[in-house]
């Protein structure tokens, strides 16, 4: 298309306007035949261009869906210490890349082929033209290279942010209980301040960028025209507006989407670096080589765990050890209780069990199958059933006597093993309900099975077996229930010391049964928000059976994720821009977007202008006396005169759009700051409900890519979509100005332009709003599976959370799919129009050209706007509808603007003076 079809068309285009020179050499029958091919050529244009944007899209998506699950799967065997990065990592690039990666050839191919057909019709006027081109776009290349640089650098600022975000979110109930929120508002705005520095140079860069895609060309044909005139050769219609068409291709192939592809690449190269840095990252390696698991030769083996000269490492870097010189034997059958005070080494020997940590001495034996039940509550994206189950075979008994319990003691119980590591599981409930827990399950249910129990509640350990007593990662002492109440050790006093409760203190404890359970059943909620709110599994909830408890029957619509439309009352746009600046700031930057397309077209409609006076200044006089009357006016300005215009115009224009870029992107940044501000306070300040009804994933979703796309995307397609949209403008009044009964196909083609924006719109708004509900989940169990990887290893439940997550992108795809298969569509019939206006225009001329007395100067700058048309409207109104779907984000942003706000004392007050005494 680039090489045959595009560079056809300036060929045609100079023969056809031969037939409007003051001599002409073309007959009209040849005229015809000329008008014909530019008009075909156009209309295969855009044909192919169309195709290739849908299937390079397609395929970015598909490559960017490989990377996002080769980075999930790695997750599992991933080192604990490092997950935080996982979601710092970047697959969003493949998506564009695969538009612009063919330039980085087919871009130098064309411009050699230009620059041949220029030298062919100019001689070294044509080559001299060139050399603004191939300087910018060094420049702009530099550009792109910094635009990579910047873009590593604002990675690693919004990973930093969005971990504190993280951070901030799963614990915003300590956050509000010890009222916090001003300390860590103060963080994350350091941390905002670092990331939008370096995002504000890169803005910069991408201003400067865009000032140069106004004035390459223009300067271009500025160069060959001063040459030719200073070397005497004749200035024609037929060779400005072939140089103008082919300066035109070679500033978009080379300085628009050459440069754009370096930046694109250089920026995907830095997101493969960092992957590949994160795929050679240390992987988790399991003991299995020394777990025996059910083997029938070990059955009979005295000890379920054997534990000889042990000495761990939580990193094998260290110099810490976790736990030293461990010596243990658990025999079958028995309950050992593991007591000792915090960082003790207690969960470490769970760990060290399920083959979590490096062995740097001594070796472990483990004779059976294990089930573990983590000391912090661990849910995925599921129901309640499901997260008990967690891949094991639904049995209704079991399963109704387990799901009494916590959901990690009740997961790890529902598991017919040998051996059973229960990390502290009656921590956090009530003494009734622990002791229950311990009677009816732990010793109980589970008598005949291996317990290694570690928990802070030691009055249960009177049962126990045996007893261990870690400090400072070792065994301390061990023993009986009796034997240890009767040793001098400080920590083994406290089996002792804490007294059963009276018959008054249990009539109180089954008063307060009631209200413990109405806290529980919200407790519920907030584990199962991910899992109801993110739709992720529909066949799972037909599976259910309509006989679940009460607990189990959360309203599906309380936890879903509902679009935004209708919650942000106003413009979107308006309130984005006023966001970042007063009226008046926001007036002057669209001022000076206006007053840079009235620079551009004025320095094109002037090029036509000259071009009919060096046009009757070739030709000799045959006493015409109409041609007299036409041009005689004009002849007064030199070519010095109309060179100094010419320049002065190119000079202007350049001065303006880069002032126009820079403030744009500053009222910008300014907008994405106040936003995120806003969206943080309101958070923040939030009531616990919302934590309640939200999961992490959702709220954080917000934070990383919604506000990514209000930093870079945003004004990215807002300048690109206003800059595109006045030149459309232009190119649409230069056209009108030629022949003003054009006005009449300008508005036909005007109202079809409108009618199919506000059609593809209306789809395309909700296809995004969809694209970034569907996109939530995919973060959600992301963040889970990277909270819960002990526990999903131990239970080896890998493959049923792969599965999950591709259901999750799988989904997150099918919208991405249905958005860039709209655009296509939408971009093809925006192209169709723009062909049937060329035809009409193209033939328009040789039908009534002659009447209406239009010579090639005119001609050519109707036919060469035109043309310029179907590339332009159909990326000009793609770049305009994603302005309206990126501003999507700032929809979801100011949305979280309304949340219930909880009551936040300015002042705190003092305590009353009888208090302090």
């Amino acid at each position: 298309m680039d090489i045959f079809v595009r560079l056809s068309q300036p060929l045609m285009l100079g023969k056809l306007l031969e037939y409007f020179k003051p001599d002409p050499t073309v007959t009209k029958t040849e005229a015809l035949w000329y008008a014909g091919a530019v008009v075909g050529l156009n209309a295969l244009s855009a044909l192919l261009i169309n195709q290739y944007i849908m299937g390079a899209f397609h395929y970015g998506m598909k490559v960017r869906a490989a990377c996002c699950a080769l980075i999930y799967r790695k997750s599992f065997p991933y080192n604990q210490t490092l997950t935080s990065i996982v979601l710092g990592l970047k697959t969003n690039r493949f998506d564009i890349v695969s538009v612009f990666i063919h330039h980085m050839w087919i871009a130098p191919l064309s411009a050699l082929i230009v620059m041949y057909f220029l030298y062919a019709e100019a001689g070294y006027a044509g080559a001299l033209g060139i050399i603004p081109v191939f300087l910018v776009v060094p420049i702009q290349g530099y550009t792109g290279k910094l635009s990579a640089i910047y873009r590593k650098h604002t990675a690693l600022k919004t990973d930093e942010r969005v971990r504190l975000m993280d951070e901030i979110i799963t614990g915003v109930q300590v956050i509000k209980m010890y009222a916090w929120e001003k300390p860590f508002e103060k963080i994350i705005k350091l941390a905002r301040k670092a990331e939008l520095k370096i995002v504000m140079k890169s803005s910069y860069v991408r201003a400067l960028f865009m000032t140069f895609n106004l004035f390459t060309t223009r300067v271009a044909l500025f160069c060959t025209l001063i040459t030719m005139a200073l070397t005497d050769q004749k200035i024609t219609a037929a060779k400005v507006f072939v140089f103008m068409t082919y300066f035109n291709i070679l500033s978009q192939t080379m300085s628009t989407m050459f440069v754009r592809g370096i930046s694109e690449v250089a920026e995907l190269l830095v997101a493969i670096k960092r992957l590949e840095e994160f795929m050679m990252n240390e992987e988790f390696e399991t003991i299995s080589s020394i777990q025996n698991n059910n083997d029938s030769k070990f059955i009979d083996k005295k000890y379920a765990i054997s534990l000889r000269q042990l000495t761990v490492k939580w990193n094998p870097s260290s110099t810490d050890t976790a736990l030293n010189n461990i010596n243990l034997n658990v025999a079958r059958g028995r309950l050992i209780g593991v007591i000792g005070p915090v960082g003790s080494g207690k969960s470490s020997l769970l760990q060290t069990i399920l083959g979590e940590l490096n062995v740097v001495t001594g070796s472990i034996e483990i004779n059976g199958s294990l089930s573990y039940a983590s000391q912090e509550p661990w849910v995925f994206a599921a129901t309640v059933r499901q997260n008990i189950l967690f891949g094991a075979e639904y049995d209704k008994r079991r399963y109704m006597v387990d799901k009494k319990a916590r959901i990690n003691l009740a997961r790890a119980v529902y598991r017919d093993v040998d051996i059973y590591l229960l990390d502290d599981p009656l921590s956090a409930v009530d003494i009734h309900v622990s002791k229950h827990l311990f009677d009816e399950c732990i010793n109980g249910y589970l008598v005949n099975k291996t317990r290694i129990l570690v928990t802070h509640q030691v009055h249960h350990l009177k049962y126990a077996d045996h007893i261990i007593i870690f400090n400072n990662g070792q065994i301390e002492n061990e023993g009986t229930f009796n034997y240890l109440s009767a040793s001098d050790n400080l920590y083994a006093k406290l089996l002792t010391s804490e007294p059963e409760p009276t018959d008054e203190e249990r009539q109180k404890q089954m008063e307060s049964v009631k209200v413990l359970r109405k806290m529980s059943i919200r407790s519920t909620k907030s584990s199962l928000a991910s899992a109801v709110s993110e739709l992720s599994i529909p066949e799972s909830l037909l599976q259910e059976e309509v006989e679940e408890d009460e607990e189990e029957q959360i309203k599906m619509k309380d936890m879903q994720e509902t679009s935004s439309k209708g919650k942000v009352h106003g413009s979107v746009m308006w309130k984005y821009f006023l966001a970042g600046g007063n009226i008046c700031f926001v007036s002057i930057v669209l001022l000076l977007y206006a007053l840079s397309q009235l620079m551009a077209s004025g320095v094109d409609f002037f090029v036509s202008y000259w071009v009919n006076i060096e046009e009757f200044r070739n030709v000799s006089r045959p006493g015409n006396a109409t041609d007299e009357v036409v041009i005689t006016p004009s002849v007064q300005w030199s070519t010095e005169t109309c060179l100094y215009i010419y320049g002065g115009g190119i000079v202007g224009l350049f001065i303006i759009a880069l002032l126009r870029s820079v403030l744009f992107y500053k009222l910008a940044m300014i907008s994405s700051q106040k936003l995120h501000d806003v969206m943080f306070n309101s958070v923040i300040r939030a009531t616990m409900r919302f934590f309640d009804t939200n999961p992490s994933g959702r709220i954080l979703n917000r934070f990383s890519k919604d506000m990514g796309a209000i930093d870079e995307l945003l004004p990215k397609a807002a300048l690109d979509a206003g800059q595109i949209l006045l030149l459309m403008v232009g190119s649409l009044v230069l056209v009108a100005i030629v022949n003003p009964q054009f006005l009449i196909l300008v508005a036909i083609d005007g109202v079809f332009f409108l009618l199919l924006r506000h059609v593809f719109l209306k789809s395309s708004k909700n296809i995004k709003r969809l694209e970034g509900i569907m996109r939530s989940p995919v973060f959600t169990h992301l963040n889970a599976t990277l909270q819960g990887l002990t526990t999903i290893r131990a239970f080896g439940a890998q493959n049923i959370l792969r599965d999950e997550f591709d259901k999750h992108q799988d989904s997150h795809t099918s919208a991405w799919f249905m958005y860039i298969a709209a655009s296509s569509a939408f971009g093809f019939w925006l192209d169709i129009i723009c062909f049937i206006f060329v035809a009409v225009i193209t033939f328009s001329f040789l039908t009534f050209g002659e009447n209406l007395g239009l010579r090639g100067g005119e001609v050519g700058l109707a036919i060469t706007q035109a043309a310029a048309l179907t590339g332009l409207v159909q990326w000009g109104m793609r770049q305009s509808a994603e302005v309206a779907n990126q501003l999507m984000s700032v929809e979801r942003v100011l949305e979280y603007k309304t949340l219930p706000q909880e009551k936040q004392p300015d002042i705190p007050k003092k305590p009353p003076k009888n208090m302090a005494k």
